[in-house]
């Protein structure tokens, strides 16, 4: 499956974005997915779409767009295509180094086919640019204590957007080992699965772990949870830490779906991870639980700050707004996921909603989502401030 290259469109003048439009009509590996005629708006779209490549056109001025352009490369791995206009001279390629996320230039009005070798070339240079991450990869995990409130959808979904549009290095783990669901959700059938990476024991190394990965088409790898409940009993809570170890080495994120439980394998991931996203419902069983489940990562150490509460199923109706449940459990929400009919639909399918249905309410959140992890993650190459191991006697 060929990934498709996002790309917004930036140029006062509504022409620039009528003649790109047309230019790529026939591409379909070409995706314009906005277009800003307003310096302020760039940023947020950027922010907002997360696309590959932004194209500015040649109606800015050059010393904002040169700022705004420069701003943009340090926060993000957009890369950026700068237009100059071929009748005036331009002093933009002075004022901003093709540095990493690169900057590009292109001559306009241009040739159909240089137009779409320059987005090509800008998407390669995306690919090629090592994300952020400092020594060791990311972990995101996925987490809640209570079952049914769309953990291993918003895996799935956060890792396939985090692989498809920025060109790095994604592995989900199914850490729910019973009843892992991350292979019915993504529609793999693996040869191999977290079962025969812990029968490995001490000679596990990333080497050997990539022969126990399921690829997806959309460039995840997974760690499948086993296929029989019954060998969930033969993984223990060290061959998580050497699986942790060994894929961190190697990829640029590792997402984590868990069980609704405080185990021996969710601690030990616990203690690794760089950012919890805590999945929720508003409905008051789930709130009740998930204020005990704050409480207990309070007990065992987790600082606050790596904790980021996610409403799923965001539905007002039922009675209950963001401020009430924001007062009844003492932390900020970081984020809204909206219900939305395609998530059914997708799960059915084993088709993950942001590349089903890319303009869904779900998959916009979920990209919104995935900036709020990556911009958390790139404050700093260091792992989140933790001061001390999981305190396990905390729940013992």
């Amino acid at each position: 499956m060929v990934l498709m290259i996002a790309l917004i469109l930036a140029d006062p003048d509504k022409d620039f974005d009528r003649e790109i439009r047309w230019a790529l009509k026939d591409n379909k590996d070409i995706s314009v997915r906005a277009f800003a005629t307003k310096l302020n708006q760039i940023e947020a779209l950027v922010k907002e779409h997360a696309p590959c490549v932004l194209l500015i056109g040649p109606g800015w001025k050059e010393k904002p767009i040169a700022d705004l352009a420069k701003d943009i490369r340090e926060k993000t791995n957009t890369t950026i295509i700068l237009s100059v206009n071929g009748s005036k001279p331009c002093n933009q390629k002075k004022a901003i180094s093709a540095d990493k996320p690169a900057i590009d230039f292109l001559t306009f009005p241009t040739q159909t086919d240089e137009l779409i070798s320059a987005i090509q070339r800008a998407y390669e240079i995306l690919r090629e640019t090592p994300a952020s991450t400092g020594d060791k990869g990311k972990i995101l995990t996925i987490f809640s204590t209570k079952g049914g409130v769309g953990k291993t959808v918003i895996a799935t979904n956060l890792a396939v957007s985090l692989a498809r549009d920025h060109g790095t290095s994604v592995v989900l783990l199914d850490l729910d080992l019973q009843f892992g669901d991350v292979g019915v959700m993504l529609k793999l059938n693996p040869e191999h699965t977290i079962y025969d990476a812990a029968c490995v024991g001490e000679n596990l190394d990333i080497e050997v772990l990539n022969g126990f990965l399921t690829s997806h088409d959309s460039g995840v790898r997974a760690l499948l949870a086993p296929l029989q409940p019954e060998l969930a009993d033969l993984v223990s809570s060290k061959s998580v830490q050497q699986i942790l170890n060994a894929l961190r080495k190697s990829f640029d994120y590792i997402v984590v779906d868990t069980p609704p439980s405080f185990n021996d394998h969710v601690l030990t991931v616990l203690d690794e991870t760089n950012q919890i996203c805590l999945v929720a419902t508003m409905d008051i069983p789930t709130l009740k639980n998930i204020k005990l489940c704050l409480q207990t990562l309070k007990l065992l150490g987790c600082p606050q700050e790596i904790t980021k509460l996610i409403i799923n199923r965001a539905d007002d109706r039922i009675g209950l707004n963001l401020a009430e449940v924001e007062k009844a459990l003492g932390i900020r929400v970081s984020a809204c996921i909206p219900t939305d009919k395609k998530v059914p639909l997708s799960v059915s399918r084993g088709v993950p909603v942001v590349l089903d249905s890319p303009q869904a309410p779900f998959s916009k959140s979920l990209n919104r989502l995935k900036e709020l992890f990556r911009s958390l993650n790139k404050m700093s190459d260091k792992r989140a401030p933790k001061k001390r191991p999981i305190r396990r006697e905390a729940i013992a």
